[in-house]
Formats: structure tokens, C-alpha cells, sequence
């Protein structure tokens, strides 16, 4: 086998001198080795520059007993360590797909490599910076990702839910429309005079103002056994019970039917009644409809608002709790299904800060998230505090979970690092968190014992383009 020529053709070292390319050779160790076999695994020593000749190799972590893939390295690519690279230890497995051929060569030799090889130590460094930000690039998109994962669901069912409230109200209001005319006619019929008609406009706007009192069960019973005993007062002839039921709906009271008896008579009583019921109906389902279209709106809003979908790209204000507030609305329906009590403590005099809204608000939705995650059993709180500490803002993100066991407080933002089960995380999340930190010249400390882990992160207001 022609090594020269294979080191040729990889694209990072085709401008590489031949003399180079034969140091190289010569320096390192060719290995061979059989499917399945490891190059490396977590925890060993970082030491070798390793180019692949033949076969392949998965990277993998464990993550809850379980393999994450995260690349195959395949013929003619780079692994391993490379000059000025600050690589230590192995973080993941590298295991051969198939019977596998490699050349590595020890870290040892990079001072010759730095000194009498420039060439050779300028394309592999060049190949270094390109894969840390090919890695960055993946890393960020690949949360971004588990972040739509995250909210796409709740925002599915909570879209859902005032839609769903649009068309039964929607179905009600239809059929009530069609019951009107005919309740009409049986009033007109009446030949009720104008005083009458008068009074009875006067006390239907009496009702639609009025809220209707919530009622215990007990007191429902027996406001509901009041009114059947007036309608059977006032001659009434349809179903009493369910009649008596729908009036406690719109908080009609006895005094209110007895009133309307008074005014309309026996014989007008019924049809003025159900005139106004349809009446009442028709009110509260449009309410009902408007309430679930300023819900949908409300959410969509939230929507372009935590995803900064009009804004520039550049650095602008940002007003942390706003962001604060649309993640929560966001992350809403998994506070609701862990019954997770969320207190919003808001310092509204804080000033805006220079950053990126965007990535602010994943910063956010990813400590909210990982705290709604902390309570092992329903139940629980979560904190969100902010507060102006001249020269910076300060958000306080506060959780009465388990805790974090001091044996991983040093990993929590290592990359790939999770304590969650396979498909809840990727181990990402606090690893582009902190860069989201570092990219804001922001500071963030965590202090967690059992029942209170606090996140304080503490953004600089007068950072902007990068000052």
C-alpha cells in the first residue's frame, strides 16, 4: 500500500511537501486492527495524531447504559490530537466498523513537527480550527434541535386546546342561531308592550355585565332546586332541571326570574326566557370564541417573539424578562403536567442588555427546562428572579429538585455530559449554554444542594459589539 499517495489524496494535506509527508510516516506507528476493536476509549490519555487508512470507526458515548453515536471517522480523515491542541483525554469510544488500518503518531514528535516541519504543522492546525468550528456549528444546531423537540409538543397542545374550545363554541353558537328565530316569533307573539320590553332589555344588560359567582357544589345544588321552584311559579312548562341548570351557568339568580315573572306574566314568561337564554348564549360563546383567538394570538406572538423571527442578527436590547416570560409561556404545558408552581419574581426597573435575543432565550428555555427535569415526582417549584446589580442583570433560576451530587458538579457543562435517560438529552444543553455565557462576556454560577439548585447568571449591560 502507497501511504504517500493516500496522504496525498486527503484534502488537508495536498499542499503538503512529499518530505513532510515522509516524516510523518516514518515518525509514527502503523497499527492494525479487527472490527470491534477500540482506538480509543473515555478517560485514556489524548497522545496520538491518528490518520485512517483503511476500515472506519464509530464515535460513540454511553449515556444511561445506552450508545450515542456522534460520527464515523472513515478512510483518509483526521482524529485524534494535533499541535497546540489542548486535548488531554478521550471524552467518547472510537470502535473499528470493519478490519481497520491506521498510522498515529505521538504527540512526543510535535516539537520537531512545530520547528522543521512548517508546512505539514500549518495544514494540520488549519485542519484543527476547521473541525472545532464544524463541531460548533453541529453542536449548536444539534441543541437547537432538542430545543424545538422540547416546545413543539406543548406548543402542539396548547394550540390545540383553544382550538378545539373554537369549534365546540363554534358548533354551539350555530345551533342556538337557529333556535332564535323561532324564540323570537313565540315573543313577538306575546304582543308584549313597550314598558315591558324596556325592562326586560334593561335586566338581560343587567346580566351580561354581572360575572356569574363561583359555587360550591353544595351551593350550586341548592341555587339550581331556587330557580325550579320559581319556574314552576311562573307556569313554566319545559324541563325545569335542565332550565334551572343552564341559568346557574349564566349566575341568574331566583330574584332575577322572579322579576322577569313579574314583568312579562305567566303567559310571556317561557318564550321571554328562552329569548333570553339564546340571548345570554350568544354572548357567552363569542366570548368564549375571542378568548381562544386571543389565546392563539397570544401564542403565536410568543412564538416570533422567542424565536426573534423579524429581528436583525446583530447585537440589540435585550429585555431579559420579557425573554424570561415568553419561555415560560413556551414551556407552560410541562410545568402543568409535573404541577410544578412557577413564581415569577420580576424586577421591572432593569435596563436592557446588549446580546443576541435568541440565543438568550435558549439559554433560558434549557436552565427552565433542566428544572422542570429535577423534580423526580410531581410537584415543586421553580424561581425565576431578576434584579439589577450595577453594572449587570442578574436572573436567578431556582428549582427545589434533587440536586446536583457533587461528584458531577465539575461535568455539568462538559459536552455530551448527561445524567438523563437516552432520548431526553444529548448532554449539550449546559455545554452551549455556557457558550451562549462566554459569547454575552457573561458569568454564570450554579450552587445546588438537595431541595434548591440555583442557577445565577449575571449579564453585563454595557457589553456591545463585543467591548
Amino acid at each position: 500500500m502507497n501511504y504517500i499517495e493516500i496522504l496525498k489524496q486527503n484534502e488537508n494535506l495536498s499542499s503538503v511537501p512529499e518530505g513532510d509527508l515522509d516524516w510523518l510516516l516514518t515518525s509514527g506507528e502503523t497499527i492494525q486492527l479487527k472490527k470491534g476493536d477500540f482506538i480509543f476509549r473515555p478517560n485514556e490519555p489524548a497522545d496520538h495524531f491518528i490518520f485512517i487508512f483503511t476500515g472506519g470507526f464509530r464515535i460513540y458515548i454511553e449515556q444511561q447504559n445506552a450508545q450515542r453515536e456522534i460520527t464515523r471517522i472513515m478512510p483518509g480523515e483526521i482524529t485524534g490530537v494535533l499541535p497546540y491542541s489542548r486535548l488531554k483525554t478521550s471524552t467518547s469510544f472510537g470502535q473499528a466498523l470493519e478490519d481497520s488500518s491506521f498510522i498515529q503518531v505521538h504527540r512526543s514528535h510535535f516539537v520537531e513537527m512545530i520547528t522543521a516541519h512548517h508546512a505539514l504543522t500549518e495544514a494540520l492546525v488549519h485542519h484543527m480550527s476547521s473541525r472545532i468550528r464544524n463541531l460548533t456549528t453541529i453542536t449548536m444546531q444539534n441543541e437547537k434541535l432538542m430545543s424545538l423537540g422540547k416546545l413543539s409538543a406543548g406548543l402542539a397542545h396548547e394550540l390545540n386546546n383553544p382550538a378545539a374550545a373554537m369549534v365546540r363554541s363554534s358548533s354551539t353558537l350555530l345551533r342556538h342561531l337557529k333556535l332564535i328565530p323561532e324564540h323570537f316569533k313565540n315573543v313577538l307573539s306575546m304582543r308584549v308592550d313597550l314598558k315591558a320590553v324596556e325592562e326586560v332589555s334593561a335586566l338581560i344588560f343587567e346580566m351580561v355585565q354581572r360575572s356569574p359567582a363561583a359555587l360550591g357544589l353544595l351551593e350550586r345544588s341548592q341555587r339550581e332546586n331556587e330557580l325550579s321552584g320559581v319556574l314552576d311559579n311562573c307556569s313554566f312548562e319545559g324541563d325545569t332541571v335542565e332550565t334551572a341548570e343552564e341559568l346557574v351557568e349564566f349566575g341568574i339568580t331566583p330574584e332575577d326570574l322572579e322579576r322577569l315573572c313579574g314583568i312579562t306574566g305567566d303567559k310571556a314568561f317561557e318564550p321571554v326566557l328562552k329569548w333570553i337564554i339564546d340571548n345570554l348564549t350568544t354572548e357567552r360563546v363569542v366570548g368564549e370564541i375571542n378568548e381562544s383567538a386571543v389565546r392563539i394570538s397570544e401564542l403565536i406572538g410568543s412564538i416570533k417573539e422567542y424565536s426573534h423571527m423579524d429581528s436583525v442578527k446583530d447585537r440589540q436590547a435585550v429585555h431579559i424578562n420579557q425573554g424570561l416570560k415568553s419561555t415560560l409561556r413556551m414551556l407552560k404545558h410541562k410545568a402543568n403536567g409535573k404541577s410544578v408552581e412557577i413564581v415569577e419574581d420580576f424586577d421591572v426597573s432593569i435596563p436592557a442588555v446588549m446580546g443576541f435575543p435568541g440565543e438568550l432565550n435558549q439559554v433560558w428555555t434549557n436552565l427552565i427546562d433542566n428544572a422542570f427535569d429535577a423534580m423526580e415526582t410531581t410537584g415543586g417549584q421553580v424561581t425565576i428572579k431578576t434584579i439589577f446589580c450595577d453594572p449587570f442583570v442578574d436572573v436567578y433560576i431556582t428549582d427545589t429538585g434533587s440536586g446536583i451530587s457533587e461528584d458531577i458538579m465539575s461535568k455539568i457543562f462538559d459536552p455530551f455530559f448527561t445524567t438523563k435517560a437516552m432520548g431526553k438529552g444529548t448532554g449539550l444543553g449546559l455545554d452551549v449554554v455556557n457558550k451562549i455565557i462566554m459569547h454575552h462576556r457573561a458569568r454564570i454560577d450554579v450552587n445546588s444542594k438537595p431541595g434548591k439548585t440555583e442557577f445565577k447568571i449575571s449579564l453585563p449591560v454595557d457589553v456591545q459589539n463585543g467591548k
